[in-house]
C-alpha cells in the first residue's frame, strides 16, 4: 500500500477508465485509436495535475528518455 492521494489516472486505452471512475479519480486517455500514446500530452497532464510521483501500473509502454529527463531531479 502507498499512502498517497491519486491526482490523475492516465492510460493509452480506455480499459482502466472504470477503475478511475470507481474511485473518483480524474481519467485522461493519451492514446490514439491504435493505442499509441501521445507522450507530449502525458507530460502536459503530469504538469497540469502537479503530480509528484508516477506509477506505471499496467502501462505496458517504454517511456522515451526525453520524457523521463524532463522530470528528473
Amino acid at each position: 500500500r502507498i499512502r498517497a492521494t491519486p491526482a490523475v489516472m492516465i492510460g493509452n486505452r480506455n480499459a482502466c477508465r472504470g477503475l478511475a471512475e470507481q474511485f473518483d479519480v480524474p481519467w485522461e486517455n493519451i492514446g490514439d485509436d491504435a493505442g499509441e500514446p501521445d507522450n507530449d500530452r502525458f507530460a502536459q497532464i503530469i504538469d497540469r495535475y502537479d503530480v509528484d510521483y508516477v506509477i506505471l501500473a499496467r502501462y505496458m509502454r517504454v517511456l522515451p528518455a526525453r520524457l523521463c529527463w524532463k522530470f528528473a531531479g
